[in-house]
């Protein structure tokens, strides 16, 4: 009997130890919870941080090459989609003390070939033309033309002569206009330099051919066919063609040397002789909404993107391909009178350089290297 009368206090101290075990690990709870908040909130932090030092870190790189005296023009450091670094640095105007700005105008250059390529590459996958097809397919007289494909002129393999080599047409003709006619004249009938496809050999000759393709098969200029199919698409609005004669206010003047008090403006080419191989221009922004939309094949199907960015002796179909700190890089880069440029794509880290330089730097890829160090840190 006295057993059974301690029963109820066994049973509520048995209830106070459940409970205070509950209380136990709920505290545990609450204390593990804390901490995990403030590890998450620490993680976050210290990656803002990060992103802060990375972003002044590519300041002052910047910065340093302006100061050096090595760029002058407009950058864009893009990485997964987000934008580390839009600036611009330096005169864009000696004589009317006008600076850079992020929507600074700049020639742009060979860059044009990229868009050339893909334009093609486009109009193949529409069916307009093969990248397969033999040059005389449609020039049916050009020397060698059965010889020639589609893709020999995409990556510089054709052995056609480059008709920027001419030195008399490059020292007194390509600031006037030039007709298609005479572009084709500088090279149609010299020898070829080595077997199709047997050989690189950078040749803007071969891009002035594809603008003619696209020419012959859409029924429209190039640069109507460029804007119509690639730039007005991607809202490239700052994007155009005949720097020369463009009344664009954010227009950078060219210079051959670093701008300065006493500076001289470099002559510029005319479009029509610089034509599909190098006569557009753009804005750093611009450029970005271009690289985006390669990066995510937005312009051609995959695994026609895919094929133009494999190599052919280093060269896709408009662009170099190559190998920095492990990872495939894709870029281009174009040098005209008074400027330099270049944009670099590494795709599986999502990493977009853009560079334009209104003087003729020849720092741009060392400037391109070191952002690239800089951002695989």
């Amino acid at each position: 009997m006295a057993s059974l009368s301690h029963r109820p206090l066994l049973a509520r101290a048995c209830l106070t130890e459940n409970r205070l075990l509950k209380r136990s690990w709920a505290n545990k709870v609450i204390v593990m919870m804390k901490i995990l908040i403030c590890l998450t909130v620490c993680f976050f932090l210290s990656t803002g941080t990060n992103a802060q030092d990375l972003k002044a870190d590519l300041d002052t790189l910047v910065n340093g090459f302006y100061n050096r005296q090595q760029f002058s023009g407009s950058i864009l450091v893009a990485r997964k989609g987000t934008v580390l670094l839009h600036k611009a640095v330096g005169y864009r105007n000696v004589e009317q003390k006008l600076w850079n700005d992020t929507n600074t105008v700049h020639q742009i250059a060979s860059i044009t070939k990229t868009f050339t390529a893909q334009l093609v590459l486009k109009l193949h996958e529409k069916g307009k033309l093969n990248i397969n097809d033999p040059l005389n397919r449609y020039f049916p007289d050009y020397p060698n033309g059965e010889k020639i494909r589609l893709t020999h002129l995409l990556s510089h393999t054709s052995g056609i002569f480059d008709y920027t080599k001419d030195t008399l047409f490059m020292n007194h003709e390509i600031r006037h206009p030039s007709t298609r006619g005479q572009l084709l004249a500088l090279f149609r009938n010299k020898p070829l330099l080595f077997e199709p496809g047997s050989k690189y050999s950078y040749c803007s000759s071969g891009y002035v051919l594809l603008g003619l393709i696209i020419e012959k098969v859409t029924g429209l200029s190039y640069d109507r066919a460029i804007r119509k199919h690639i730039t007005r698409p991607l809202r490239m609005h700052a994007t155009g063609f005949d720097f020369k004669n463009s009344r664009n206010p954010k227009k950078a003047t060219g210079y051959v040397d670093f701008p300065k008090e006493g500076s001289q403006a470099a002559p510029i080419v005319d479009a029509t002789a610089s034509f599909s191989a190098g006569s557009m221009f753009s804005t750093t922004p611009d450029l970005y909404r271009y690289c985006r939309a390669l990066n995510q094949y937005q312009l051609v199907k995959q695994s026609l993107q895919q094929q133009a960015q494999t190599p052919v002796f280093r060269f896709g179909y408009g662009w170099v391909i190559d190998q920095i700190g492990g990872k495939k890089r894709i870029f281009h880069d174009g040098g005209i009178d008074g400027a330099t440029c270049i944009v670099n794509r590494i795709p599986d880290d999502e990493i977009c350089i853009i560079i334009l330089n209104n003087y003729e730097s020849p720092f741009i890829y060392e400037m391109s290297r070191a952002i690239i160090d800089l951002l695989h840190q």
